[in-house]
């Protein structure tokens, strides 16, 4: 699968030292330009990814306790139904585009050709790289990778089957306790179940509208119950955050993106503005490099305008530093059924 695909190129980027910057951003980039091109093209795609040492010496000079520092990072990219094919190689060294590199449009990709007939490629490589010849016929141009992006996401959507309709209970709740947008791909949402049933997990899913646009991206959730003020965590793939439930590349937003929650199709819950990096409890630009965690006395789901509120009072969120997370504990005001007296408690994250 794309996805599938994506997790394994990230693997293979990590088995040898890469440049922190390098690694999180253009890299980054180029592996989602791969991405979405075989998703919004429908196309299948052979890939080597490696390392490159600029001299024999290079390995020994530049082991460090043990490890060998590559010069060079390279992705080799073959569309063979489309005979073309491109190489990229990146300096490794900590910049966010270092020489060779670009983003959003590959400008400074180079043909297969080109690329085998480099001193260094030759010899550790010594021949070709694909045994497919339709690899060797045309330069790949992939496209705009903003506009790949968006026609990806919308493909993503996987539309619920007729055998596996949507069909919620009449009190089904859930809503967004918490909102992690922190640096590179550190991105968490964190749900909550207010009510005293256990709520289905499938009939739910988190949507993003990106840069202005409408909801596309999308993440499902898994077969399992959310029990009685239990929480369940979302977290990017790449992110840091070991209290995840669930990780997905596809919860990959920015400020100035929305994030949704929806019910079947239907988006309930809301943190920001598509297009704008959006205010909350009184602070500018909140839903950038931030944490919003929602208020303990909250318990029905809304929309950003009613919850963001103009101040700290009015407000349903209380913004935080970006690192200031509480991820998998969520303050929260809950009825003991047997005296329907509230108390707050600290509601813990989902296991199993």
């Amino acid at each position: 699968s794309p996805d599938g695909a994506w997790e394994a190129t990230y693997r293979m980027s990590n088995v040898a030292p890469q440049a922190s910057r390098f690694n999180r951003y253009s890299w980054r980039l180029l592996e989602e330009h791969v991405s979405d091109f075989v998703v919004a093209r429908n196309q299948s795609v052979l890939v080597v990814t490696g390392v490159g040492f600029q001299a024999p010496q290079d390995a020994e000079r530049q082991a460090r306790d043990g490890v060998q520092i590559p010069d060079k990072w390279f992705k080799a990219v073959c569309a063979p139904e489309l005979s073309a094919s491109f190489a990229m190689v990146g300096d490794n060294v900590d910049e966010r585009t270092p020489k060779g590199m670009s983003v959003g449009v590959l400008s400074t990709a180079i043909s297969l050709a080109d690329f085998e007939a480099l001193e260094w490629a030759q010899r550790q490589f010594g021949g070709k790289i694909f045994a497919d010849e339709r690899c060797y016929t045309s330069l790949l141009d992939m496209g705009v990778a903003r506009e790949l992006d968006r026609v990806a996401d919308a493909l993503r959507i996987i539309p619920k089957s007729e055998s596996n309709e949507c069909e919620p209970g009449e009190d089904e709740v859930l809503l967004i306790s918490e909102y992690v947008e922190g640096a590179s791909f550190d991105k968490a949402i964190e749900v909550f179940n207010p009510t005293q049933a256990p709520v289905p997990l499938q009939h739910w899913s988190l949507r993003i509208a990106r840069n202005g646009g409408d909801w596309t991206g999308i993440v499902e959730f898994p077969s399992v119950d959310l029990g009685p003020g239990q929480v369940f965590v979302v977290a990017h793939t790449r992110s840091r955050f070991a209290e995840a439930n669930l990780t997905s590349s596809a919860l990959n937003f920015n400020g100035n993106d929305a994030v949704g929650l929806a019910l079947c199709d239907e988006v309930v819950d809301v943190v920001g503005v598509s297009g704008k990096e959006a205010s909350a409890a009184g602070v500018s630009k909140a839903t950038k490099d931030h944490v919003l965690e929602r208020k303990a006395g909250i318990r029905t789901p809304s929309s950003w305008t009613a919850s963001a509120g103009t101040g700290a009072d009015d407000s349903q969120w209380v913004v935080r530093s970006r690192t200031a997370h509480t991820l998998g504990a969520h303050q929260a005001l809950v009825e003991v059924p047997q005296s329907g007296r509230r108390m707050e408690t600290t509601i813990r994250r989902l296991r199993w």
